[in-house]
């Protein structure tokens, strides 16, 4: 998109650039109107959302661009001087990664085994793209990741009944002075500051894209240092910041209000049966019993949570293992209702009011560390078919080597884990898994299906 006619790159303050992103918001919204959900009342300050939507995307460039900011977002032939050429083999960022690419990696760069002295990249903050930026990654994914690695804290909000969460506007100006925080995240220049024991989202995101699933919000590790924030945010700790997006829907519910629908295991099970929305069933989307979820959406849910073992969303009950007594599950007499699957509902089912046939993925931390033996199957349950893309990723030996090198792109997560030997370990963990995924499935003798949902 070009940059708005009413930006001038001489605006020095911070209340000139206000203005006119106010206007290019204005006009911004005008022109996808027919996207944007304006069921804005709806939206909660509590959850993340997938950053994929281009509007948004296009703001926060030009937003950027004419403020006459340093940092490195700039439009997609500035980027390409700053950061290399964005052709790559296989696949160019900006296209999805989809089967076809997937199906190159063996040969390619990027399923290549690399030394860790023989890993670098250029700097542009605490971010590291080489000259050839990984194919999974969209244009869109770095600029975003650009933005929430530098961007200046300008305020900031806690979010109820969630005390270790903040809620920030970022700017890319050195000028930090108070903005509108609502006004700010409804144009989505906001981001979640998350628990440094939460620094698995970053994992997650990566491994995410590494799949060709696209439905996590970017994410990135970062320090802070702001004197806006409370000491403990900024102790030189690592914590993940979260880009957010407010067109995620709720329910009214205020007791079930981390959803989009309401939706129990059972109604989850006839769902998956229903095959809704497929060539191959009458089951439409919208009309009961379907949701507006294309059925290809619980596959992709089911093999990102089965990798990083997320059960919060399918399982909170943990009735697919036998939970330690210090599990949540147990201490809130959770498990006890396994006994009775019409008691047991499904929560963090979101969808975008701008994209309600596919599910959002949040709080993705997961447990890396989860046992191989306490592995939860539960959460295959009903799946009869997965990914293509996914699944040629895992079949090609790869995963290893293209989350290592993705990572690499993250400095501060990448040494909060203690660099490429400490990584080692928790991407062999999350290959197992895959392994062991896809065992299952041709244990059970099911399919794939192509990613034209996407």
């Amino acid at each position: 998109m070009a940059a708005a006619p009413f930006f001038s790159s001489s605006l020095s303050n911070k209340r000139g650039l206000q203005d006119g992103k106010r206007e290019f918001v204005l006009l911004l919204k005008n022109s996808f109107a027919s996207q944007l959900a304006v069921a804005q009342d709806q939206c909660k300050p509590d959850v993340q959302a997938a950053g994929t939507e281009l509007q948004h995307s296009d703001l926060i460039k030009a937003f950027i661009s004419e403020a006459d900011i340093r940092l490195p977002f700039k439009s997609a032939a500035s980027t390409q001087r700053q950061t290399g050429s964005y052709s790559q083999e296989p696949g160019e960022p900006g296209a999805h990664f989809g089967v076809d690419v997937a199906k190159q990696l063996q040969t390619s760069e990027w399923c290549m085994k690399t030394r860790a002295d023989a890993l670098s990249a250029k700097w542009e903050g605490s971010l590291r793209f080489g000259e050839r930026i990984p194919p999974w990654f969209t244009a869109d994914d770095v600029q975003k990741m650009k933005w929430l690695a530098n961007g200046k804290v300008v305020t900031k909000t806690r979010i109820p009944a969630h005390g270790q969460i903040l809620r920030v506007s970022l700017s890319a100006s050195q000028d930090i002075s108070p903005s509108d925080l609502k006004q700010d995240c409804s144009d989505g220049l906001c981001g979640l500051i998350k628990r440094p024991s939460d620094l698995y989202e970053v994992l997650a995101f990566h491994l995410d894209r590494v799949l060709g699933l696209n439905r996590s919000p970017p994410a990135v590790a970062r320090k802070f240092n702001s004197p806006l924030m409370p000491y403990k945010y900024t102790n030189g700790a690592a914590r993940p910041i979260v880009w957010w997006v407010p067109d995620i829907q709720h329910l009214d519910d205020p007791n079930n209000d981390q959803n989009s629908f309401a939706l129990g295991w059972l109604q989850y099970q006839s769902l998956l049966r229903q095959r809704c929305g497929m060539a191959d069933s009458t089951a439409a989307l919208g009309i009961a019993p379907c949701l507006s979820v294309q059925h290809t959406e619980w596959a992709k849910l089911a093999l990102f949570d089965f990798l990083l073992q997320v059960h919060d969303r399918l399982d909170r009950y943990c009735c697919g293992f036998q939970p330690d007594p210090s599990e949540p599950c147990r201490e809130e007499m959770l498990h006890d209702k396994c006994r009775n699957p019409a008691e047991l509902v499904l929560v963090h089912i979101l969808i975008r009011g701008s994209d309600p046939s596919h599910l959002v993925f949040i709080d993705n931390a997961g447990r890396p560390h989860h046992p191989e033996a306490k592995l939860n199957f539960r959460l295959l349950e009903g799946i009869d078919g997965f990914p293509e893309t996914a699944v040629t990723v895992l079949k090609s030996g790869c995963l290893q080597n293209m989350l290592l090198k993705s990572l690499y792109t993250d400095q501060e997560f990448w040494e909060s884990q203690g660099g490429y030997q400490g990584l080692r370990h928790l991407l062999h963990v999350i290959n197992r898994r895959g392994e062991i995924l896809l065992q299952h499935i041709q244990e059970h003798n099911l399919t794939s299906f192509k990613d034209s949902s996407l």
